[in-house]
């Protein structure tokens, strides 16, 4: 887990996206970012991170993946050594494009079942399944709120906790331009009451 005072410097060099008609795979954006960053208070105080993005739609659902790969300016990290890696891997699989109907009730636009896998360097790996939903909110282009049910390998194997993740994105018009702001949050909502201090409840916002 980071924690992050100021970040001083936020560019995306590459961002690239592709719409497919009726293929398996349907469309699919790729996003290749630079961050650099101080006063962080958990491993080195200045870090840079270059962030690998990919979303995708297909026939059965949609996909994320991204992978940063985090350098400490020479210095070394306690157990990672001067560099180091995370990344996530999170299919959903849409009821709606499954069975060919309209699974819709509210703000509700379609039932999902959602994964997750963690993995990097260190005691990082975990496994997230549960039920993930579309919503249709005004003002905003895609909202999503996704349940896990939490598990880990590692020192932290057994763990066994619930996870809350919203992610959305909505534009802003600016003169003749859009401003596209997204985003997402890991809400761990409870501690792991059989190993109850290997697992805290804890809140990650981007």
């Amino acid at each position: 887990m980071r924690t992050i005072n100021s970040l001083i410097l936020a560019g995306g060099l590459l961002a690239c996206g592709t719409t497919f008609a009726d293929d398996l795979l349907q469309w699919q954006s790729n996003s290749l970012t630079y961050l650099w960053g101080k006063n962080f208070k958990v491993n080195p105080a200045i870090q840079q991170t270059l962030t690998f993005e990919h979303a995708d739609g297909w026939k059965y659902g949609d996909n994320f993946i991204f992978v940063d790969k985090i350098f400490y300016q020479g210095q070394k990290d306690a157990g990672n050594g001067p560099n180091t890696y995370y990344g996530e891997i999170s299919p959903r699989l849409s009821f709606n494009k499954i069975f060919d109907q309209k699974l819709e009730f509210g703000p509700v636009k379609d039932v999902l079942l959602a994964m997750t896998y963690e993995f990097g360097e260190g005691d990082t790996e975990a496994y997230l399944i549960g039920p993930g939903f579309d919503l249709a909110i005004p003002g905003f282009d895609y909202f999503q709120l996704n349940f896990y049910n939490r598990t880990t390998d590692g020192s932290r194997a057994g763990d066994n906790v619930w996870q809350i993740t919203p992610v959305w994105a909505y534009t802003i018009p600016v003169g003749d331009s859009d401003v596209l702001i997204d985003g997402f949050m890991d809400w761990v909502v409870d501690n792991d009451e059989n190993r109850r201090g290997t697992y805290h409840a804890n809140l990650h916002f981007n």
